[in-house]
């Protein structure tokens, strides 16, 4: 079952926020630069003017409903980070962490997604994260999934360029388990014809809250941020 859950009315208020921090909505130098994770299905890049997804087509709506033109960059979840962190960018959707949370500020809620770890279907029962101890257990190269998952002693992460990679390099028997939200592990194994027979979750790590984020005033932006 997909938890994803969008809360429409803090996103409003978001862009309501934008315009009356814009010159106008016209000025492309001081409309808001957005970055999305090519993470999939959050962000799908098909090339230049070409990008897709779940929040590429939830910040296009709600951008055009504000009307404020959207100025929207496509990169790698750590690229995103180090975007906000810098100021080179306005907003980005990310998920709530320490490490979000000391690069920029939260501007509202948009999103609830199970964080979940997946293994074969034959793998004995985990029932926690010792379970895994002396595993190899795959990860989005760049993300975090709390402490208990990323300071763990014991597991061996392993970083995977994306979900597809990391499920091959589970169904192949080259990594013990596999890390992501449940939203892009499910389409990963929809895209690729990934029998659902073969892949269970193993145990769910927590539910995560992706919020928009922005610099403040480490933004590079000068229309931005006043």
């Amino acid at each position: 079952m997909m938890s994803a859950r969008f809360s429409l009315r803090p996103w409003l208020a978001i862009c309501l926020l934008v315009l009356s921090m814009v010159a106008s909505g016209d000025d492309g130098q001081s409309a808001p630069r957005m970055v999305t994770s090519t993470v999939e299905p959050w962000g799908i890049f098909d090339g230049p003017d070409r990008a897709r997804g779940i929040l590429v087509d939830f910040q296009r709506a709600l951008f055009e409903r504000a009307g404020l033109p959207l100025r929207n960059t496509m990169q790698p979840y750590p690229r995103v980070i180090k975007s906000i962190a810098s100021g080179e960018a306005d907003l980005a959707v990310m998920f709530v962490s320490p490490q979000s949370a000391a690069i920029a500020h939260s501007l509202g809620k948009v999103v609830d997604e199970r964080i979940v770890i997946v293994t074969r279907a034959e793998y004995p029962q985990v029932k926690t994260l010792d379970d895994f101890n002396d595993h190899q257990v795959g990860h989005i190269r760049g993300s975090r999934y709390g402490a208990a998952f990323d300071q763990h002693a014991g597991i061996v992460r392993v970083p995977v360029t994306n979900v597809e990679q990391g499920l091959r390099m589970l169904l192949s028997g080259r990594i013990d388990a596999m890390t992501s939200t449940e939203h892009s592990l499910l389409y990963a194994m929809y895209i690729n014809g990934i029998d659902s027979q073969k892949i269970r979750v193993a145990i769910p790590l927590f539910s995560a809250q992706g919020t928009s984020m922005s610099p403040g005033i480490k933004s590079t932006n000068p229309g931005w941020h006043r």
